[in-house]
């Protein structure tokens, strides 16, 4: 039978979640070594947030939680028996014979949440049941952490989204060089536009020579000269720089990269293109290669136009973003917002 320790440390680890911040997995594990202690058919972890729907954890048996205006009955920290619930709390098809243990925790002054367990026949042994009662110092610091910890990975989340939209990211090196942390999709990221890949060994190689020079020499001089950047070129088409500096980061002496990928204009989906700056279809085409550096004539080329069609299709775009001529239209779409409106 599960101990009290093994317990708790089921608690804190669902508090933490793994390091992708996956935690479902963790709280059915933590239900269910509750369950197996206190001999329940069914442990359930049901929270309510003030806003949005509840988030609900079973194993077991499948009953169902008792109402949010029971919930709100009940006091906070007590561990409730059948006898003792709010009535509502009991009734319905699937009450009758059911013993119930239960214990409503407060959140923080968001959320509150009942821990419950039930079975069928007997009542629960004082010792069965005191498993609940044991949590009552834990079980509201555990999730009130772990709300904190979804709040952070999300925000974590979203900043790598916005980073990567702008062909940002970033690389934590050793002293020596060992790739020790990469941005989430960098590796992928750096074998498909520069060419360069993690060997197995940790290191970054870069079959071109130049590049490889470049990046061994940075290394070296970031590690030398501790506080001057260092600026890579990994690759030229498309342009992908990497500026490297010794950083300590939690007390720990490391070498950050920070890398720009060149990004395309015309990776922007064309529709939302035209939407935010008011053009057909056809004009958000032409403006994406006028931004990419295209001249008139090789856009148009490259669209399958004559130059004339190119030109008059200019003149929309220039009258309808308020540009007077390509460098101003160029200048238009890339310090534009729409770079980051694309989340995938």
């Amino acid at each position: 039978m599960p101990s009290e320790s093994e317990i708790l440390t089921a608690l804190f680890a669902a508090a933490m979640g793994d390091s992708e911040g996956n935690s479902s997995t963790f709280w059915l594990d933590f239900l269910d070594l509750l369950a197996q202690s206190s001999h329940a058919e069914s442990a359930m972890l049901q929270i309510q947030w003030r806003s949005g729907s509840p988030v609900l954890w079973q194993v077991g048996a499948n009953w169902s939680a008792p109402d949010l205006a029971t919930i709100v009955r009940m006091r906070a920290g007590r561990v409730y028996s059948t006898t003792d619930l709010p009535a509502a709390a009991i009734s319905g098809s699937d009450a009758a014979g059911r013993a119930v243990r239960a214990l409503k925790v407060i959140i923080g002054q968001e959320g509150v949440a009942l821990l419950m367990l039930q079975r069928e026949g007997a009542d629960f042994r004082a010792t069965d049941a005191s498993r609940l009662s044991s949590l009552v110092p834990y079980i509201g610091p555990a999730l009130k952490g772990w709300k904190e910890l979804e709040q952070s990975r999300s925000i974590a989340a979203l900043d790598r989204h916005i980073c990567r939209a702008l062909g940002a990211g970033w690389i934590i090196f050793s002293q020596s060089g060992k790739v020790q942390q990469m941005a989430p999709g960098m590796a992928d990221r750096l074998a498909t536009a520069a060419g360069v890949y993690l060997r197995a060994d940790r290191r970054l190689f870069a079959p071109d020579d130049n590049a490889s020079e470049a990046l061994r020499r940075g290394i070296a001089a970031a590690t030398l000269h501790e506080g001057d950047a260092q600026f890579v070129e990994l690759s030229r088409r498309p342009v992908v720089q990497m500026v490297i500096r010794a950083e300590s980061l939690a007390g720990e002496p490391v070498l950050v990269g920070r890398l720009r990928q060149s990004l395309a204009t015309r990776d922007i989906p064309e529709a939302q293109l035209a939407s935010r700056f008011g053009l057909s279809r056809s004009e958000a085409r032409l403006a994406a290669h006028l931004s990419d550096g295209f001249s008139l004539r090789d856009a148009g080329q490259a669209l399958g136009w004559t130059l004339e069609t190119t030109r008059s299709c200019s003149k929309q775009i220039y009258a309808k973003t308020g540009a007077n001529g390509q460098t101003a239209v160029l200048r238009r779409i890339l310090l534009d917002i729409v770079w980051v409106a694309q989340m995938d």
